[in-house]
């Protein structure tokens, strides 16, 4: 074999290997978890690298309803992503619910509202200085066939001073 088809051969085999690496990280980041430190236009970037205190998870509820717009939730959050950076936006006005929080994209497309139990504690802790980042977990089906639903992710990125000297406080003894 010349120098030359051995160069060629070598060549092609370092492609091939070029080829499978590119192929397979595609497919490990479209599994991989969502990171949650994203920038967004819907936080200043200093809140995207303050790191969590805490997170858990809610499910959005209204799903199956219109927004006042005519807007379909449905076919907005089909339209998210894992790990898209979501805002919460209490409605005060909300002739069912004074402590309404609305689930929304940072388009501000609402997906839906909290829970009224959760949505009850957050205004209380948004209005005493509680900062969280949400972002959307899973795109799911729902109950209901041809629906889906969305699991988001809730990080605590700050709490109230006092929240945190009762923290320190506590931490002391």
């Amino acid at each position: 074999m010349s120098l030359y088809a051995s160069l060629a051969a070598i060549l092609a085999f370092l492609f091939l290997l070029y080829l499978l690496f590119v192929l397979a990280e595609r497919r490990t980041r479209a599994h991989a978890p969502p990171t949650y430190n994203q920038p967004s236009t819907s936080f200043p970037s200093a809140v995207a690298l303050v790191p969590e205190k805490r997170h858990f998870f809610l499910q959005v509820h209204g799903i199956y309803h219109r927004n006042s717009d005519g807007s379909s939730r449905q076919k907005i959050i089909r339209s998210c992503f894992p790990g898209e950076v979501l805002q919460l936006v209490p409605e005060p006005d909300n002739s069912h619910d004074p402590d309404a929080i609305k689930v929304c994209r940072s388009s501000g497309e609402q997906l839906g509202y909290l829970d009224a139990s959760s949505a009850a504690r957050f205004t209380s802790d948004m209005a005493i200085g509680w900062t969280f980042r949400v972002t959307a977990e899973e795109i799911f089906a729902a109950d209901k066939p041809g629906m889906v639903g969305c699991k988001i992710r809730i990080a605590v990125l700050t709490m109230s001073y006092r929240t945190e000297a009762r923290k320190r406080k506590k931490q002391q003894v």
